[in-house]
């Protein structure tokens, strides 16, 4: 009876830990968005909470979706934004879909600054970028061309 109870506990903790792994944001997805942060003038600290100790998509951070729901809708009236990732990419980990820094519920407060970060590009599944209202300048990246799956790019003022 003890080797069975045994066995059971180490099955449920292999199960817990391998979705824990899964959940875990992709790795160049995070390091793309460190990057990111490291590139830019962040005056308000709205990129405080990024950091190597943080996970992009579990601790949600500020702007970041890994999800293609709507960052401010809750509720039966959520409704998806762009398209969802393969079923084949999950077991890569959570990747970043959409990158929001430009809507005024997240800007109102904050002003991001600086040349347009090449390491976005590194975001191959992102879906929905926008960066509206904050100050950034200088050419689209070349590193831009592999945003492949883009549906949506907002970089006014």
């Amino acid at each position: 009876m003890p080797r069975t109870t045994v066995l059971v506990g180490w099955v449920a903790l292999i199960i817990v830990a391998s979705v824990h792994v899964t959940a875990t944001t992709y790795k160049p997805d995070k390091e793309s968005l460190l990057e990111f942060k490291a590139g830019v003038v962040d005056p308000g600290g709205l990129l405080a909470s990024w950091s190597e100790w943080t996970d992009p998509c579990i601790d949600q951070w500020p702007g970041v979706s890994c999800t293609c729901y709507p960052f401010f809708e809750t509720g039966a009236q959520r409704r998806q934004t762009c398209y969802p990732l393969e079923p084949y990419l999950a077991n890569q980990g959570s990747r970043v879909l959409q990158l929001n820094l430009g809507d005024v519920r997240v800007t109102d407060w904050n002003v991001l600054s600086g040349t347009l970060p090449p390491s976005i590009g590194n975001l191959t599944e992102l879906r929905i970028l926008n960066l509206r209202g904050n100050s950034f300048y200088g050419p689209i990246p070349e590193t831009w061309k592999e945003l492949k799956e883009m549906e949506s790019i907002n970089l006014g003022t």
